[in-house]
């Protein structure tokens, strides 16, 4: 006999179906694809939604939702381990590919990362803008680890991040989004931040 699993609401824990994008009882996002789906959780909420996605593993969706929870409260080795788990469900997905980066960085100043990490970031980074040309995070993560990896260690860089960052600059992001990406991407120039917040 075949056992199907139901889908609950990380916040209320409502019975939903797999298609529901909200829940239908208290308006809660079900599968968080962005950091910035977060912004104004509590703990507490937070903590809710951990739990939820974990009871929920092997739904699509899931593993990303799990890894952006530990991604916001700094556990990147947990978040590292679900984006990979990620990719493996959804490899069309560009988030996944982006936030696997910031896990790998894992708050450590990019400068300070080894090449074979900073080669898989611009991997993904590139598989990201591949799947997405318009994806700005991937873009400007993109420019930081050529500026704080390759350029501050005199490496050749795969693409010129200044350039990167003056085509971004009339870009709009998310305050949140450059939050998690200042805090789990760190570089030795905050004005990088400063000019896309």
């Amino acid at each position: 006999m075949l056992v199907t699993q139901a889908l609950s609401c990380p916040n209320c824990a409502a019975n939903l179906s797999r298609n529901d994008s909200f829940c239908e009882f208290c308006g809660s996002e079900i599968l968080i694809r962005r950091v910035s789906s977060f912004h104004g959780f509590s703990m507490e909420k937070l903590r809710k939604y951990q739990n939820s996605y974990r009871k929920q593993t092997g739904l699509p969706g899931v593993c990303l939702g799990l890894g952006l929870c530990y991604l916001k409260c700094s556990n990147y080795s947990l978040a590292k381990i679900q984006f990979e788990k990620a990719i493996e469900d959804s490899p069309d997905s560009p988030e996944t590919y982006y936030y696997h980066s910031l896990a790998l960085i894992g708050g450590r100043r990019i400068m300070t990362i080894s090449m074979k990490e900073a080669r898989q970031i611009v991997a993904n980074l590139n598989t990201a803008l591949m799947l997405d040309e318009d994806f700005l995070y991937a873009r400007l993560l993109l420019a930081l680890v050529c500026l704080d990896y390759y350029d501050a260690n005199a490496l050749l860089a795969p693409e010129d991040g200044e350039n990167i960052l003056e085509e971004l600059s009339d870009r709009k992001f998310d305050a949140d989004e450059i939050e998690i990406l200042s805090s789990a991407a760190p570089t030795g120039n905050n004005t990088y931040f400063n000019q896309q917040s």
